[in-house]
């Protein structure tokens, strides 16, 4: 998650370096739908998470932990879309046994961004 104060760059346009200026988090505190008020040399922007990064590139465990952050999310999605799509068509065992996949899926990415957390709250990166 950026702080206030942190340089970032949209990923859709690399050549826009902004500063975050306020960050509401969402309510499962989810760094990717985090939203982020960003001053643009253009103007200000209004962004979630996921589209931006960090301007300068972090330590090599933050990449690591991030990157974990990004699969492990990644895969909560998927099993998630699974469980939708199941939610009348399979029977009641096989839906328990989506809805235990959704549940440690969400605990891995809990984790993952915990850990993330943590790392940067203790070596500033």
């Amino acid at each position: 998650m950026f702080q206030i104060g942190n340089r970032v760059v949209r990923r859709d346009k690399p050549g826009e370096v902004g500063t975050v200026m306020n960050v509401t988090p969402n309510v499962q505190r989810s760094p990717e739908f985090t939203i982020y008020e960003v001053e643009f040399p253009s103007g200000r922007r209004i962004i979630h998470g996921h589209r931006l990064r960090a301007l300068y590139p972090s330590c090599e465990e933050w990449q690591r932990l991030l990157n974990l952050c990004q699969r492990a999310s990644e895969i909560y999605f998927e099993v998630v879309s699974e469980l939708a799509d199941a939610a009348e068509v399979v029977a009641h065992t096989e839906f328990e046994l989506l809805q235990r996949r959704v549940a440690a899926a969400k605990e891995l990415r809990r984790m993952a961004q915990k850990l993330l957390t943590e790392h940067s709250a203790k070596h500033g990166c």
